[in-house]
């Protein structure tokens, strides 16, 4: 099975492992998966759940920055996590185990300063 590659729209704010739990940051938790959530079913578009079941596989996602600041690139996991979570929800694993999902590190794109779009790209390899 091939890689497979989707983009979205970031919902919110990037996810930091350093904020401290709250109502707004809980709905954002929620925008963010329902953000995955749809735009792994639209990759899919016209094919049934079962065109949308991969393998085990490797997650790679990429997030928009405004500024060349530095970061460090695991306290975005929060960010990924429901990113994983969205898709498994719209049925690419039974479940979100080490058996079915290798979450990695995200990575950065800065934007361009005109681009007001913050796309986020999620890579699915299989293991």
């Amino acid at each position: 099975m091939s890689d497979v590659t989707f983009t979205f729209d970031a919902p919110g704010p990037l996810l930091s492992m350093n904020q401290q739990p709250n109502m707004v940051q809980r709905k954002n938790e929620q925008a963010w998966r329902d953000a995955a959530y749809y735009a792994f079913v639209a990759a899919f578009a016209g094919k049934g759940p079962k065109a949308r079941a991969r393998p085990p596989c490797i997650v790679h996602t990429s997030l928009p920055i405004k500024t060349a600041r530095r970061r460090d690139p695991s306290n975005f996991q929060a960010t990924v996590k429901r990113i994983v979570d969205g898709i498994t929800m719209a049925g690419a694993w039974p479940d979100d185990t080490p058996d079915w999902v290798d979450q990695r590190n995200p990575s950065f794109h800065r934007l361009d300063p005109d681009d007001r779009r913050m796309q986020v790209i999620v890579r699915l390899e299989p293991m």
